[in-house]
């Protein structure tokens, strides 16, 4: 793909964006740019938090935490160890997500950047399949901490329908105490793309 190429993107009313493509690395080409449209900066925070380099554009009081991330993240030989097993299609979604993500950096001027650029004194370098990778890995590391959720979410169900007021309306229970899908809400998932309609009808 040439980072030149008008992305396919429909936004809604809400400014959601909408993706119709006829290939996966068309796709993931036009995801890279949306989300670089809506958080350019937070990308750029997240791959250098992620790649401890956060020192670099904002001074010395991020030193420590660059440190912890080297002495925890893998390096760049690392990296490019775990690049050389992913599939082809893995790769190629990886390299064309970062080829919108510069699309888009590409098609801006230096005055439309975000504001922490020009505060902090610096501008983008293009975005890598790497970058993507380290930000995942930190995103894993940061939330896949805790684990056993799903047990403990298990426990207290199997409690709710051990309990003779409540018997068959558990799941009713559950959803009060931990909701993950409101149909009121503005996004959200519409019943006719939910997958826990068709697989989990009860739920609802």
């Amino acid at each position: 793909l040439a980072i030149h190429q008008t992305p396919n993107i429909d936004r809604d009313e809400f400014g959601v964006p909408h993706i119709r493509e006829a290939s996966i690395e068309r796709a993931f080409y036009d995801a890279g740019y949306a989300v670089a449209q809506d958080r350019l900066w937070q990308m750029e925070m997240s791959r250098r938090l992620a790649r401890g380099r956060l020192a670099e554009v904002l001074g010395p009081n991020f030193v420590e935490s660059d440190k912890e991330i080297l002495s925890i993240g893998y390096t760049q030989d690392e990296l490019e160890q775990q690049w050389a097993h992913l599939s082809p299609t893995a790769k190629s979604v990886f390299d064309s997500y970062a080829e919108g993500i510069n699309g888009y950096v590409g098609a801006l001027n230096e005055m439309d950047l975000p504001e922490g650029y020009r505060k902090n004194g610096f501008k983008p370098v293009p975005w890598t399949h790497d970058d993507s990778l380290a930000v995942c890995i930190r995103l894993l590391q940061q939330f896949g901490r805790g684990g056993a959720g799903e047990i403990r979410n298990l426990a207290a169900l199997s409690y709710l329908q051990s309990q003779k007021p409540i018997g068959k309306r558990a799941l009713d229970v559950w959803d009060d105490i931990a909701w993950f899908n409101d149909h009121d809400a503005i996004p959200s998932v519409s019943r006719a793309d939910d997958p826990l309609a068709r697989s989990h009808p009860s739920f609802y």
